[in-house]
């Protein structure tokens, strides 16, 4: 079983061959960072690390090569939450910290890690693409666009959480990222753990998207486990979007 000291070695082994330098290790229990590393080439890319294992290293504990218990384990993961707001609490010169509050931000405008990872490299930030996803349809579009629908262009929570049977020919805001794209035109789309099958008509799906859509039908299709589900089948009336 893995004891801290090999999962240690084990990560340290990992980062030299992505490219990082280790700059110090710290085993047993000895107090100060487990692991910092450094991405060579990039000074500025600074990795602070608090390692645990699944046993404990010392051979006078009684857990030694034996599974840490449930009431070992909550305090492991105390120690570590506790290390990382230590780090995030300190001032590194040159270094930019991503903090879990960055993190939470980039999964309030849909987006997985890895893609929040690429548009953080290439500048963006969680608030610039809020933005752009929330950009406002403009108003000359909107009173045409309200003319579509019985009750106008609608708030978005009624459609992720109205009946689906209930809200057909009606008229919503919509928010969300291509899950799969099925044709040019047509993708499924995701908005938290709902999915919406999108048809642009005769433009292409965009990767990112900010919509007015009407409901028209329910889609069907098979998951991959043989599951046949029912999804909301949206026309989509007028929309800004991206792919990057």
């Amino acid at each position: 079983m893995l004891t801290e000291d090999s999962v240690i070695d084990a990560v340290c082994s990992m980062l030299k061959e992505h490219g990082y330098e280790i700059q110090q290790i710290t085993k047993g229990r000895k107090p100060g960072d487990d692991i910092i590393a450094i991405k060579q080439g990039n000074p500025t890319r600074q990795l602070i690390i608090e390692a645990k294992g699944e046993t404990s290293g010392e051979n006078e504990s009684k857990n030694y090569g034996k599974p840490f218990e449930s009431a070992d384990i909550r305090v492991n993961t105390a120690e570590a939450l506790y290390k990382a707001a230590e780090v995030l609490s300190r001032k590194i010169e040159g270094h930019k910290i991503f903090m879990v509050a960055e993190a939470i931000e980039w999964r309030k405008v849909e987006l997985n890690p890895q893609k929040a990872k690429k548009l953080s490299q290439n500048g963006y930030t969680p608030e610039i693409l809020g933005k752009y996803l929330h950009y406002n349809i403009s108003e000359k579009s909107r009173i045409e666009l309200e003319k579509q629908g019985s009750k106008g262009i609608e708030d978005m929570r009624t459609l992720l959480y109205g009946n689906i049977y209930n809200l057909q020919g009606r008229c919503f805001e919509f928010v969300g990222q291509r899950l799969q794209s099925l044709s040019k035109t047509t993708a499924l789309y995701a908005v938290g753990e709902n999915i919406y099958f999108l048809d642009f008509g005769n433009s292409s799906a965009p990767y990112v998207v900010q919509a007015a859509v009407q409901v028209f039908s329910t889609y069907t299709y098979v998951t991959n486990m043989g599951t046949i589900n029912k999804i909301p089948w949206l026309v989509v009336l007028s929309y800004s979007g991206s792919n990057f």
